[in-house]
């Protein structure tokens, strides 16, 4: 019965558009260098007299006052407040930190097929020069939200895990030192930077509410689960759109009908759903409609079903 009423839903997911640059530099514009940082972050200047940071590879190798090929620019920083910390970081951290940190951003805008914000390069430039100097001291990372991580965003987990792999091969100092903490910490920008990218800053609220969501289901229910039960995986993923819609303020579409039919067929499901209404709504001051649990009852009564 719990099938029938999943047949047909689909999950949103957003869509991300991906350009090769964040503003738009249209074929009539020269863009021509002014000053190189380094050999992949360059000044430059268009013809309006408008400056701003480019980042591609080898975009630092084009002569000063040549148009630099827009092939090469991917990422435009037109941001005074970002030009600035990029000067900064430049001045103080080595090249080497800026490439790893393009390497990471390509490899995970495509494993991801999301595009992130242009501050990921910033901070996570900034962020690995940091580790490598801890490691280097013999200072471990430490990250309170591992686990949670690790549950709650897979894809970006695995995503961090495969770049501590690619730091500890680069970078001299950290064999065997970042584990899973600095993966944790890797997908954590890179969940910022997606969610930056769309419009939201809620990362950290969002990753702390799903948590608490999760101990009310796991101990209201009484749930004896495998973290890669099929049916717990898919509790998890609609916990965190269900957070995310009631952090954006969005509402769901579910018929009135079908709402009321899901609390009369699952009444315990109902119940534990019912604390977590409470406890949100407690939270965040703001009422939650019947509608927004609906097929949150749906994914406990799976597991409850099983027991």
């Amino acid at each position: 019965m719990i099938e029938s009423f999943l047949t047909g839903i689909v999950l949103s997911t957003r869509v991300f558009r991906f350009e090769d640059r964040d503003i738009e530099l249209g074929r009539s514009l020269l863009v021509k260098l002014t000053k190189t940082l380094n050999n992949n972050v360059a000044v430059a200047q268009d013809n309006n007299g408008c400056e701003f940071v480019v980042i591609g590879l080898g975009v630092g190798y084009v002569e000063r006052g040549a148009e630099i090929p827009q092939e090469k620019v991917e990422r435009v920083f037109s941001s005074v407040e970002q030009q600035s910390q990029l000067y900064q970081l430049v001045e103080s951290i080595p090249q080497r930190y800026f490439d790893l940190a393009r390497e990471i951003v390509d490899y995970a805008q495509s494993t991801l097929s999301v595009r992130l914000a242009d501050s990921i390069y910033i901070a996570l430039t900034d962020h690995i020069a940091y580790v490598h100097e801890r490691a280097q001291k013999g200072l471990l990372p430490k990250n309170s939200l591992t686990w949670e991580i690790s549950q709650y965003y897979r894809r970006e987990f695995e995503v961090g895990k495969k770049v501590v792999e690619l730091l500890e091969d680069e970078l001299d100092g950290t064999s065997a030192l970042l584990g899973d903490a600095e993966a944790a910490s890797i997908a954590l920008h890179l969940i910022n930077a997606e969610q930056e990218e769309a419009g939201s800053r809620q990362g950290i609220e969002e990753l702390k509410l799903m948590n608490q969501v999760m101990q009310i289901i796991r101990y209201q229910a009484h749930l004896v689960y495998s973290e890669g039960d099929l049916d717990y995986q898919r509790l998890v993923v609609h916990v965190r759109f269900f957070v995310q819609r009631v952090l954006g303020g969005e509402r769901s579409q579910v018929p009135g009908a079908l709402s009321k039919m899901v609390r009369e067929s699952y009444p315990e499901a109902y119940s534990v759903a019912e604390h977590v209404r409470a406890f949100v709504e407690g939270k965040l001051a703001r009422s939650i409609g019947d509608e927004e649990i609906t097929y949150l009852i749906i994914h406990i009564a799976r597991l409850l079903n099983r027991a």
